[in-house]
């Protein structure tokens, strides 16, 4: 994969979801962040806790994104429900 290869972003779970489901995939690579970071925002930065979780899948040259703010707890069950195996990467700078 290389920095050219096209995203699709999605808006949300639901839509990172289907999308799996009309391609016929079956995994899924989770990558979770959940630490005191810095985030930029307009022309500022702040810091605090950031806990997020970016979605990703790969088909036939394009890679499906979906980044979720505020993940549901329920996630890891809810990707299992619908037959994604997953690969987890967890972010810590501390």
């Amino acid at each position: 994969m290389t920095l050219t290869t096209p995203t699709l972003t999605l808006p949300d779970l639901d839509a990172f979801l289907a999308a799996c489901a009309a391609r016929g995939l079956s995994a899924a690579v989770v990558r979770s962040v959940d630490e005191p970071r810095a985030r930029t925002h307009g022309h500022g930065v702040t810091v605090g806790h950031v806990r997020e979780v970016t979605l990703l899948a790969y088909d036939r040259g394009e890679v499906l994104r979906c980044v979720l703010l505020d993940p549901p707890d329920d996630l890891t069950a809810r990707l299992g429900d619908a037959g994604l195996r997953l690969r987890s990467v967890v972010d810590r700078t501390y």
